[in-house]
């Protein structure tokens, strides 16, 4: 009765192996903070909201789009060389046929992953075929 009453008291208070991990993350928790940083004037930063503000001003900065002028990109793309010729362009112009939809849809798996509008192949094929009817 007394180990039942241990194991009562271990499960609800905790053992030493508890109290030793919780010690270890929280040591790694204060190892791993950002507690001071850089702005873009080169003046450190203390402050958890200033540090706060200045990554989130550095990643949207970072992945923002900026509007390139047309000569910009005309400079840029400058140095690639044309893969697709006059031909194949006209081919890729051309409107889709139904026949190529439903040969498309019936080389998909049916059950897949969904395609960007959430639909599966497989409810894409009953929607063709009813409206073929």
């Amino acid at each position: 009765m007394e180990t039942a009453c241990k194991g009562l008291l271990v499960g609800f208070l905790g053992d030493c192996n508890t109290r030793f991990f919780h010690a270890k993350a929280n040591e790694r928790r204060t190892r791993k903070e950002i507690k001071k940083l850089k702005d873009e004037n080169g003046v450190e930063v203390c402050d958890k909201m200033r540090i706060q503000n200045i990554v989130a001003q550095y990643f949207r900065s970072m992945f923002a789009s900026t509007l390139p002028t047309p000569e910009a990109m005309e400079d840029a793309l400058a140095g690639l060389e044309g893969r697709v010729t006059h031909a194949m362009n006209e081919i890729l112009l051309q409107p889709f046929t139904s026949e190529e939809i439903i040969q498309a849809l019936k080389q998909m798996d049916p059950l897949k992953s969904p395609g960007p509008d959430g639909l599966l192949a497989y409810a894409m094929s009953c929607i063709n075929s009813l409206l073929r009817l």
